[in-house]
């Protein structure tokens, strides 16, 4: 019986103790770098001269990405902004060619109305605007000025309300695209990271 008692508080215990990692765990955010506050110059994505700018970095494996995408997806669909430009752009390994972005979170993205799914070998484009956690969010205004860099969600795969997705459609539903909610990358962003050296 004691013997028993014993087991059952050490797998109680267990328990408890992966629940407490797991909670940890969606609740602590990527790194978080500085942020091209002017439209790369030398990018190869064109930035929108007629309204705002969208650009979203991710892994293509990253599992908590999927709810950075829904969350994308609904911004877009509320915002009363109608000159959008949005991106999507996945970190492609320069080893591996096309098979690393056949993934079920490419083909989400690609299934998105209006969004450019963007292939980027070895990261230059990641790297040019500052991104480092899959799921970080850009918001460029059409002069090419940076106005919200960021997550979307409140934890990893976690879809709904956010503070972070809160100020990006008040930035939308904005004609000037002023700057809202503090300085850009004032949200955090919940996800893997992106380029194989921070991994």
């Amino acid at each position: 019986m004691g013997k028993h008692l014993v087991l059952s508080g050490v797998w109680l215990a267990l328990v408890c103790l992966t629940w407490f990692s797991l909670l940890i765990y969606e609740r602590t955010p990527g790194a978080h770098a500085a942020a091209a506050h002017t439209w790369p110059l030398r990018a190869s994505l064109m930035r929108n001269a007629a309204g705002p700018s969208l650009v979203m970095f991710a892994h293509p494996a990253c599992p908590c990405t999927r709810a950075s995408l829904t969350e994308l997806g609904e911004i877009l669909l509320r915002s009363d902004c109608r000159r959008v430009q949005t991106y999507v752009v996945f970190f492609a390994d320069e080893s591996q060619g096309q098979k690393w972005l056949a993934t079920d979170l490419v083909n989400f993205a690609k299934t998105m109305p209006g969004v450019k799914v963007i292939a980027d070998v070895g990261g230059v484009e990641t790297k040019l605007f500052g991104a480092t956690t899959s799921g970080d969010l850009k918001v460029y205004d059409r002069s090419g000025t940076l106005c919200y860099s960021g997550g979307i969600t409140a934890e990893r795969g976690h879809e709904g309300d956010s503070n972070g997705k809160s100020v990006v459609l008040r930035l939308l539903n904005k004609q000037s695209l002023l700057a809202v909610g503090g300085h850009p990358g004032a949200n955090p962003v919940f996800g893997c990271p992106i380029l194989p050296e921070a991994r």
